[in-house]
């Protein structure tokens, strides 16, 4: 199954997981780095990401693998020549607790750790087998395959938390921090707490990001977007509150994230998408083992 193809925009797959996880992993994701650019620098981002680079290096496949932990501040990135193919997965704010207990929101917030120290047995039981298979919708499934090897339920997040996040992201980052803590009944300070030590940010973090969140989305899904109506629509004070808000957390201006966003084409696909090309690979992977036939590596 090959949906990749190579074009003047930059594309990224996005694959629903499993019903199992969809109350902790957002997507899996395949980004192609072989003729594109990476961003400068990543957004600020509440959750999670596991990203892990296919590196080609003098006819040698490796790997990079890091977890970027939540972002209060725009990340600055780099990109290398040897570096083919990104795959990954993003978790909702805090969930990445139920996989990983190593460490907590406060010692993930704005770091980028080696995935090896977080997961011990990473190298041995994912990275090394993704080298082996070619075929990426096949790589994602491994991945989610990891994860709910490694899902532990009893550490997700209180309910009252929980709660909090939902009506946050309900607003689009546009309620009051005090409202949302009389909503759920708890004091701010207790709220601010169990943000700290549960995402590493703290609500009224975790409410800018979310409206510049939402900021993004508006901006991908409006053919020629309007920045007054979307002042409006995220309750800034004025255009330029929008502007310093954009620049702060995503390290550029309103107007050249517009041209970065139109550049970039999400490919989203549910969960059966990446079963049935997994499947699909099982069985030509049967019978080229019957055939004594090596799997061949895409070249990406």
């Amino acid at each position: 199954m090959n949906i990749i193809s190579p074009q003047n925009r930059k594309q990224v797959m996005e694959f629903l997981p499993c019903n199992k996880l969809t109350e902790f992993i957002q997507c899996f994701w395949y980004y192609d780095n072989q003729h594109q650019q990476l961003p400068e620098q990543l957004a600020a981002d509440a959750g999670c990401d596991l990203s892990i680079c296919i590196t080609a290096q003098h006819g040698q496949l490796g790997y990079q693998a890091v977890l970027l932990g939540p972002r209060s501040r725009p990340m600055p990135v780099s990109r290398q020549e040897s570096q083919r193919y990104f795959i990954g997965v993003r978790f909702w704010p805090g969930a990445i607790n139920v996989f990983q207990q190593q460490l907590a929101g406060p010692q993930l917030l704005d770091q980028m750790i080696p995935a090896t120290l977080i997961w011990h047995n990473i190298a041995q039981t994912l990275l090394e087998p993704l080298l082996a298979v070619g075929n990426h919708e096949q790589q994602l499934q491994m991945l989610e395959s990891f994860f709910l090897r490694n899902f532990q339920p009893r550490h997700q997040q209180p309910e009252v938390l929980q709660n909090a996040i939902k009506l946050i992201r309900e607003s689009a980052g546009t309620i009051k921090i005090q409202q949302v803590a009389d909503d759920i009944a708890i004091s701010r300070r207790q709220l601010e707490r169990k943000f700290r030590s549960q995402i590493g940010l703290t609500p009224k973090q975790f409410g800018r990001i979310t409206r510049i969140r939402q900021l993004m989305i508006d901006l991908r899904d409006t053919i020629k977007p309007n920045l007054l109506e979307l002042t409006a629509k995220g309750k800034f004070s004025d255009q330029a509150h929008l502007t310093r808000e954009c620049k702060a957390l995503t390290g550029t201006t309103p107007q050249k994230l517009i041209k970065k966003i139109q550049a970039t084409e999400i490919l989203q696909y549910d969960h059966n998408t990446m079963m049935n090309s997994y499947d699909e690979q099982q069985t030509i992977t049967h019978n080229k083992q019957q055939a004594k036939t090596p799997e061949p590596i895409s070249s990406y």
